[in-house]
């Protein structure tokens, strides 16, 4: 057999010497010999023995006569053609030789002997042609039955022919065959190389070098996650930190630890009872229960515009996974029995379901000042007044509208900065009239220096749009800007005690004097008068800490916005705060969750600078920690507009601080995006392990602020046999490149302007201090906790260098153990991206922290630290 191994690799390797998988025959075929089979007949006719000698040589001139011209007549006559014509001729032939052998027989005799010897050699030379030519001799009839055998002859010849008809047909339809699976898979590796190329060439075009900012191997205090710090079990308690259940008797070491058992003893479990008393504020809860149930069970305080309900005594206190024999005691106090003059008998306790809002009394004691009662279930608990408590009560609003003149123009007020020219804030007021709902009164207000009653606290709100709209109106007295005396003011408007109060305040300034006991009466008051406050901050030059303090505090809601035109998400946001409306969140595993807002900086996508994610000389990883630094210092108004290392004092855009940083545009940066359109970059028979640019991207390139640097390149093709084989055999190959060239913007080549901003950016991408929100929990949680309710949007990043700015606080109505954050992916600024903080408890008081977080972001887990 031949070897066709050796003939593939040939033919793959280009063989010129190389055409054929069959060897060489020895002996020719019988259609390459030039002789027909029926002329043999003619030359040895054994019924011409009877003829003279003459007659025969004659005969046999005549014969070798016929013979040349039907060997010149052969070829291009068919295969029929031929056949049918010699049968003819051969059948005359016959008759003509039978008669003259007839006439001459007595003539012959002494011929007959002479030629014995002769037809004999001649017959052997006959049968050894035939043999040659492959005619059966069983099918030669030498008895004078030519025309018979000729017949047969022909049938064979005939059927010989039909048998290599056949042959061909089947030889080309395995061909073609052979030539379509050729072509399918040839197709199908082109389109997987075509699929690489184009999925290579936006890999590398949007890549950015993900590199880790901390060294996180003890990202964790608690690794193996049983509640005891890795600390304390090694050198303490003595059990093994990878294993949460290091005697394997079912209860963890943490569990353990809580039951004062031996967590190193299988048979020394001692049951799982488990008793615990917690503390918090002016609430006391007792658990007694299984430790596997309630061992994570904690309470704390609740905050949401529950708390300004009238009727409520004192704070609500959240309690989940205390069990059913938990009891939870209240401490009243008489100043809040004496706010509402409620009698003793009217105290009552309830619980609010967190999840719906619904509010059930729970059976409870009142003696000695305290409240006692039992947890029937996870909610908030807290005391009321049973006579004036109403969860259904109306809400009263009091807009209190800054009108100073960093508001109006420059021609009315030297050195304003035009904050609201449009006078958005009336219409953002008039858009929450229209959508706070029927059982909603309204009253409107302005300040300056001064307060200004425009319109009482009714029910009348086409009262109270009129009396906003004469604030855009209207003429003003630009004396200055007072902020607590206005709040107090405010306060004073709200008559109907068993309805909730709000005073939504919009302002752009800092007050005119600072008075920092002012400051805290206006809070004071708002607590005793159980107001709440929905400050929202206009601009740059409020006093955002102040503004937050008393949202706080009054359990109210702070939102900062950097310009008017960034008004139109805020109408929703106070609308789900007012009525507690529950955002509804689609996990990345297919749950869905309900979440409570705790806090909104009101960052948006439109706040992100354009630096982000492009890969510089100063910064080939793309300034992402530099750019969300920039982001939250120029939106809260912070950023320095220069240092020793760059200058934005000839950059009209920040120096006047106004627009949302996103449409500031960065020349560069236009480039980059070019380049990433650019389709078709590299050249992939680049040589050398280089993959290179193609000569056209390269040209392109040059003529702009670009430079090309070599960047290690990983593939991720699948080397499979079978795939190595289908492009062996398709000519095709996907090389394994070690490195790639990569474009980056060559700050260097910029104008001295444009490069102040690059030099900015890269600044402040090398962080000074961050927190793990894994071993550091307690610092990192309250950071960012206090921010976004200062309004600032907070920079988050992980180990592997991704980086966001957050937008909003959250929390699982749910798990009161999860928090959610959105916040901007600056790769990905488009959308919103979500991050999940699991709070798992440490009971040890070696750790430091009383908790750490396990963060997820798209199903996986993530290290996470915030930039301080």
């Amino acid at each position: 057999m031949p070897d066709n191994k050796n003939n593939l690799n040939n033919l793959i390797n280009g063989d010129d010497d190389y055409y054929s998988l069959m060897p060489k025959r020895k002996t020719k075929r019988s259609e390459d010999i030039p002789i027909d089979d029926f002329l043999i007949d003619d030359i040895f006719d054994t019924d011409a023995e009877n003829k003279t000698q003459d007659q025969q040589n004659v005969n046999s001139e005549q014969t070798d006569q016929k013979s040349e011209e039907q060997i010149e007549k052969i070829q291009p006559k068919s295969a029929e053609e031929s056949v049918e014509q010699k049968v003819s001729d051969n059948a005359g032939s016959v008759n003509e030789s039978a008669a003259y052998t007839q006439q001459n027989t007595d003539n012959t005799q002494n011929a007959d002997n002479a030629n014995q010897e002769t037809h004999k050699k001649t017959t052997l030379k006959s049968k050894k042609l035939r043999k040659n030519l492959g005619v059966d001799d069983s099918y030669y009839d030498v008895t004078k039955n030519n025309v018979k055998a000729k017949k047969k002859r022909k049938y064979l010849s005939f059927e010989a022919e039909e048998r290599r008809r056949k042959v061909f047909k089947g030889l080309v339809g395995v061909f073609a065959a052979i030539c379509v699976v050729y072509a399918g898979i040839y197709g199908v590796v082109n389109i997987y190389n075509n699929d690489y190329y184009e999925q290579t060439t936006e890999r590398l075009t949007t890549e950015v070098a993900e590199e880790a900012v901390l060294a996180v191997e003890s990202y964790y205090l608690d690794g193996d996650m049983d509640s005891l710090s890795d600390a304390f079990e090694k050198d303490i308690f003595g059990t093994d930190i990878f294993d949460p259940d290091s005697d394997g008797d079912g209860m963890s070491d943490g569990e353990e630890y809580l039951a004062k058992t031996d967590p190193l003893s299988a048979e020394s479990n001692g049951g799982d009872n488990y008793k615990k008393t917690l503390y918090v504020g002016d609430a006391e809860l007792q658990i007694d229960g299984k430790i596997g149930e309630t061992a994570s069970a904690y309470m704390n305080e609740y905050n949401s515009t529950v708390n300004r309900y009238p009727g409520i005594i004192g704070k609500l206190y959240e309690i989940n996974g205390a069990g059913e024999n938990a009891k939870i005691i209240l401490e009243i106090n008489p100043y809040d029995l004496e706010k509402w003059e409620t009698a003793e008998e009217n105290i009552g306790l309830f619980r609010m379901n967190i999840n719906d809002l619904t509010v059930s009394e729970i059976d409870a004691e009142y003696s000695d000042g305290k409240l006692t009662g039992k947890v029937t279930a996870d909610g908030a608990y807290f005391a009321a007044d049973k006579s004036l408590f109403n969860i259904a009560s109306g809400t009263d609003v009091m807009f209190l509208i800054d009108n100073s003149g960093s508001m109006y123009s420059k021609e009315l007020v030297q050195g304003s900065e035009e904050n609201d020219l449009d006078f958005k804030r009336v219409d953002l007021s008039q858009q929450l009239v229209d959508e706070l709902g029927e059982n909603t009164n309204f009253g409107v207000a302005k300040f300056t220096a001064t307060y200004s009653l425009l319109s009482s606290v009714s029910s009348d709100a086409n009262n109270a749009k009129a009396n906003l709209e004469r604030i855009r109106t209207g003429t003003e007295n630009f004396n200055g800007t007072e902020i607590s005396g206005s709040i107090m003011l405010a306060a004073n408007e709200f008559k109907d005690s068993s309805r909730r109060k709000f005073i939504i305040m919009i302002t752009d300034g800092l007050p005119s004097v600072e008075d920092e006991e002012k400051e805290i009466e206006a809070i004071e008051t708002c607590i005793e008068k159980n107001i709440s406050i929905v400050a929202i901050s206009l601009g740059k030059q409020t006093d955002t800490e102040y503004l937050s303090e008393i949202a706080e505090k009054t359990n109210g809601m702070f939102y900062q916005v950097i310009n008017a035109d960034s008004f139109g998400d805020i109408a929703k946001k106070i609308k789900d705060y007012l009525y507690n409306v529950r955002i509804s969140i689609n996990k990345d595993d297919g749950e869905n969750i309900s979440v409570t807002a705790l806090s909104d900086s009101g960052f948006t996508s439109a706040d992100c600078i354009k630096t982000a994610g492009v890969p510089t000389t100063y910064s080939i990883s793309g300034n992402l920690i530099g750019s969300a630094v920039v982001n939250k210092m120029y939106y809260t108004g912070d950023i320095p507009l220069m240092n020793a290392e760059y200058s934005l004092t000839s950059e009209k855009f920040f120096i006047s601080g106004k627009e949302n940083l996103g449409n500031y545009e960065v020349p560069a940066r236009a480039y980059y995006d070019q380049y990433i359109a650019n389709e078709d970059k590299w050249n992939f028979d680049s040589a050398d392990g280089m993959l290179e640019y193609g000569e056209t991207m390269s040209a392109w390139l040059a003529e702009r602020p670009f430079k090309i640097i070599s960047a290690k390149f990983s593939s991720d093709v699948v080397q499979s046999d079978t795939l190595l084989m289908l492009r062996a055999i398709t000519f095709q190959r996907l090389k394994d490149f070690s490195t790639y060239e990569k474009a980056v913007l060559d700050v260097d080549a910029m104008t001295k302007e444009e490069q102040q901003i690059w030099k900015a950016v890269g600044y402040y991408d090398k962080p000074k201090k961050m927190y793990s929100f894994g071993s550091e929990s307690d610092d990192a949680f309250k950071i960012l906790s206090d921010e976004i309710s200062e309004g600032i949007p907070s920079v988050l990043t992980t180990d592997n260098g991704m980086v966001f700015n957050v937008s909003k606080l959250m929390r699982n109505t749910d798990d009161p153990n999860e928090y959610v954050i959105e916040g901007i992916n600056l790769l990905q600024t488009n959308s919103s991206s979500i991050i999940y903080l699991e709070k798992r408890m440490i009971y040890d008081g070696a750790a430091g922290s009383h908790c750490q977080y396990v963060a997820k972001y798209k199903n996986e887990e993530i290290k996470l630290f915030i930039v301080e």
